[in-house]
């Protein structure tokens, strides 16, 4: 069985990127993908991921907000948080709106990965 990933960037090039870098691993299936934050929302109650890997900045809806809507129609919604930027602030903003982690996008894939499986194991609350 895989993990269902929605993800969620504004620029098409990263999540392009993203996909690739997902479907490698044999345990892991994009399902949706969005280009903004309002599209996370819908695509997130559409497909019903096991896992959404938001970016923290797009355009009509932040990650912060989207990572909140998301949580607020599904409790049990496992969130992971991407970023590009090191501001704790917002960072701590989207873990009090129900994100489980965050992965800055510099990142080494094996850690994407790793989010990915943490959150996906994480008994919902």
């Amino acid at each position: 069985m895989s993990i269902r990933v929605l993800l969620a960037d504004d620029q098409a090039l990263v999540r392009g990127g993203l996909r690739k870098i997902v479907e490698t691993e044999p345990d892991m299936t994009v399902v949706a993908e969005a280009a903004d934050g309002l599209q996370a929302v819908d695509a997130a109650r559409a497909s019903h991921p096991d896992v959404a890997v938001l970016d923290i900045r797009m355009p009509h809806l932040d990650g912060i907000e989207a990572t909140r809507r998301i949580v607020t129609a599904d409790p049990r919604a496992k969130i992971v948080i991407l970023t590009g930027d090191t501001d704790q602030t917002k960072v701590q903003q989207a873990v009090e709106a129900g994100a489980l982690g965050y992965l800055l996008k510099d990142a080494e894939p094996e850690l994407l990965f790793a989010a990915v499986r943490t959150a996906y194991a994480r008994p919902a609350d």
